[in-house]
């Protein structure tokens, strides 16, 4: 029962993304249940596709048959989308010409870089703004919006160059929030310490990128090659494909506008693991109905790089969880994996460099110690019931086991 309840919450996602008219919304819709209804419009709100609904339904002009509360809830969303949208590219002006005035080269990933391809900025709404720096001038820019008095108040100066080669060993991104609340991640390197002790990719970022006019202003973005391949590994890879559904809809808009040659894709860098998850998020997207030409020939010609059936079901469970993200700092999630025993010394007693960096602090007391415990502490009822609604973690290690596996 439950497998065809989440079948057809899945189609009806599929039908708002793709429009392939292979369902009739309104009367399947209708027939929900009410924990059905809540799940689909939970599925749709936590994967921010509130845009994406608003212009599906007013497509099929049926949202009069729609629950007005959840209506409501996906109208004021996707106004809040908007206005950040625009707020965005303000920022992005403002920081953009910081940046270049200081010879700096900043190239702009993700959300910005992928706005060109949407005719309507709201349906391709951004968390925060990524942008990518070579390793010699991340400090620099991050002294740069602190000089310019550019950030929150809240945020405290705390990197320097004594110690910035010791933050960029365990994170791959600084974290800051401008006074307009915007969040921006100052990267060096596209793919995560965790999943890479070099990354594989990023070198190619920066010899490799395009000039484009974004409102007016000349911005650097990937080129469309290392677009694809960033979302897809940002999917598979970076975030397990957790909360991720809106990523169909850029690999949907991509396609509208680019002929993709997926093999080309898939082979541009030696990598196995890229390769891999590049080939996991093809399957992922192609079983949710996105159409990926000549699958089956690329499946046929680099099989060694795609997934069995079950593990792209497995995919599949967790691009449709929209259960809490748990941090994978806690004592539970350190206690899974006996490669991480070794590091479990330093969780239980963090440095002051650890607390410097977490809570953005330059002197670490007392206090930052009793936070810290806390924080752990905190997370304790959290793991207990994410184990008891998924019985084990079935969902996350065959995939990583196959990822990782050469």
């Amino acid at each position: 029962m439950e497998a065809l309840e989440n079948f057809i919450i899945h189609k009806l996602v599929q039908e708002v993304i793709f429009n392939n008219n292979n369902l009739d919304f309104s009367s399947t819709y209708k027939k929900l249940k009410p924990k059905e209804k809540e799940r689909f419009h939970e599925t749709i709100l936590e994967n921010k596709l509130s845009s994406n609904f608003i212009k599906y339904i007013k497509n099929k002009e049926c949202s009069n048959r729609i629950c007005k509360s959840f209506y409501e809830k996906c109208r004021l969303q996707a106004s809040r989308f908007q206005i950040h949208s625009f707020q965005v590219i303000k920022e992005i002006h403002e920081i953009n010409s910081l940046f270049i005035n200081e010879g700096l080269t900043p190239i702009y990933l993700k959300g910005i870089a992928l706005q060109k391809e949407y005719d309507d900025i709201s349906l391709r709404p951004m968390v925060d703004v990524d942008i990518l720096f070579k390793k010699e001038e991340l400090l620099r820019a991050y002294e740069i919006l602190h000089k310019k008095n550019f950030l929150s108040s809240d945020e405290k100066q705390y990197l320097n160059k004594n110690n910035i080669n010791h933050f960029c060993k365990r994170f791959y991104h600084i974290h800051i929030v401008t006074k307009n609340n915007i969040s921006i991640e100052l990267h060096y390197r596209v793919t995560r310490n965790n999943d890479f002790i070099n990354c594989p990719i990023s070198q190619s970022f920066f010899n490799d990128f395009q000039s484009i006019d974004y409102y007016y202003e000349k911005i650097n973005i990937p080129s469309i090659e290392n677009i694809i391949i960033h979302a897809l590994c940002h999917f598979s890879i970076n975030t397990s494909f957790k909360k991720l559904l809106r990523t169909l809809v850029d690999i949907k808009s991509i396609s509208a506008n680019h002929k993709i040659q997926w093999q080309e894709i898939i082979l541009k860098y030696d990598d196995i693991k890229i390769r891999k998850g590049i080939s996991l998020a093809l399957e992922l997207i192609s079983l949710n109905q996105g159409t990926i030409q000549n699958l089956d020939r690329t499946r046929l010609m680099l099989k060694e790089y795609f997934p069995e059936e079950k593990l792209v079901q497995e995919a599949q469970h967790k691009l449709y969880d929209v259960s809490r993200t748990i941090s994978a700092e806690s004592f539970s999630d350190r206690l899974k994996d006996p490669k991480n025993l070794k590091a479990l010394p330093g969780i239980l007693f963090p440095s002051k460099k650890l607390l410097m960096y977490r809570y953005k602090i330059l002197k670490p007391d007392y206090k930052s110690y009793i936070r810290y415990y806390k924080d752990q502490l905190s997370k304790i009822p959290l793991v207990l019931n994410s184990k008891q609604k998924s019985g084990s973690d079935s969902h996350l290690n065959p995939l990583n086991s196959w990822l990782n596996k050469n």
